[in-house]
């Protein structure tokens, strides 16, 4: 059924060409029925789970997405789900909902990076504005780190090998030594990522870096990658 249920979504998500799409996460089978009427008619495309696993079986981060979901699940609930997606990487915009008066968890999941808090019964129109404004910020977000990674692909592998090892901290002779390169090399290729990316100061490397969504310091330890090989992680 899972299997069934991530194709369908993937032939959506295909023909939509990249429309932003809404998950709607909650155990109460009516409500989603509702929710989904409401978001459709708002021009959105809807797909629907009565729980976090089912959702995790089929969500892929490379499309742009809103997630709204509920606080109360069985088994995962709200905010695991959420800091879930935030291990993964590229967390989509998520809108909490719940039927509870708890302010702490309104506050927690604010502060953990939720876009909006939604306390039930709320108007169709809540909804739609702030999956709007979810989806919004996200997509300049979105472009903001396509246009960063694009500028990293750009590279060759040697050329990402320095780039990694510069923004994190490393010299040039420290960066021959791993690479296992000359110091001469080291600097044609640090002046080929220049003219590539039209970046001159360790500030701009680093912040692209960032942008593309990695760690300040992307290196793993030579045995665990190879000799001289970098690898990134993602922030």
């Amino acid at each position: 059924e899972v299997t069934v249920l991530a194709a369908a979504i993937g032939r959506e998500v295909r023909k939509t060409q990249m429309e932003p799409f809404v998950y709607l996460i909650d155990d109460d089978p009516s409500l989603l029925r509702a929710l989904s009427r409401i978001v459709r008619s708002a021009g959105y495309c809807v797909a629907c789970f009565q729980s976090a696993d089912e959702f995790l079986a089929v969500y892929s981060p490379e499309h742009p997405c809103c997630v709204v979901l509920d606080v109360a699940m069985p088994q995962i609930g709200g905010e695991e789900l959420h800091l879930c997606l935030k291990r993964k990487g590229a967390c989509p915009p998520v809108i909490f909902m719940s039927g509870g008066d708890d302010i702490s968890i309104a506050v927690r999941a604010i502060q953990n990076g939720a876009r909006d808090f939604l306390r039930k019964p709320f108007e169709a129109q809540t909804l739609i504005e702030a999956i709007s404004d979810a989806i919004k910020i996200h997509d300049a977000a979105y472009g903001l780190r396509a246009a960063a990674n694009d500028r990293l692909y750009a590279l060759s592998p040697r050329e990402l090998e320095v780039f990694a090892h510069v923004v994190s901290g490393e010299l040039g002779s420290t960066i021959a030594r791993d690479l296992t390169i000359s110091a001469r090399t080291v600097k044609a290729h640090r002046a080929a990522i220049r003219w590539k990316h039209g970046a001159r100061s360790l500030a701009a490397w680093i912040r692209i870096a960032s942008e593309a969504g990695f760690s300040i310091v992307p290196i793993t330890p030579t045995e665990l990658c190879g000799r001289g090989g970098a690898r990134w992680k993602r922030a």
